[in-house]
């Protein structure tokens, strides 16, 4: 084996180690995030039907409260947990194409 595979064999170990490192660390943020977010949710959920209403939602979750009727696309008068994850994934999603123009 030569030196230049030999270097050119570290180069891509070391970049996929740094990869696998990196992609680690933004799943351990998701699950904290998601976490986080799903204790607030049963907080606010005071009847624990697994759905916010907009006075549960005022209470306790303001930003989905400011955000409701987007987030309540159907216009049922409810929010679920995966609606709200929808909405952040979109809003961050949207927030990612902005910063590559």
């Amino acid at each position: 084996m030569s030196v230049r595979s030999i270097v050119s064999y570290v180069v891509i170990v070391m970049t996929f180690a740094t990869m696998t490192s990196a992609m680690g660390a933004h799943s351990d943020r998701a699950a904290q995030m998601r976490a986080k977010l799903e204790e607030r949710f049963a907080k606010a959920d005071t009847n624990g039907d697994g759905k916010l209403t907009k006075e549960e939602a005022r209470a306790g979750m303001p930003r989905v409260y400011s955000n409701f009727d987007s987030i309540d696309a159907d216009q049922v008068g409810y929010v679920t947990l995966e609606q709200i994850e929808r909405f952040i994934a979109a809003k961050a999603g949207n927030r990612q194409d902005s910063a590559k123009e």
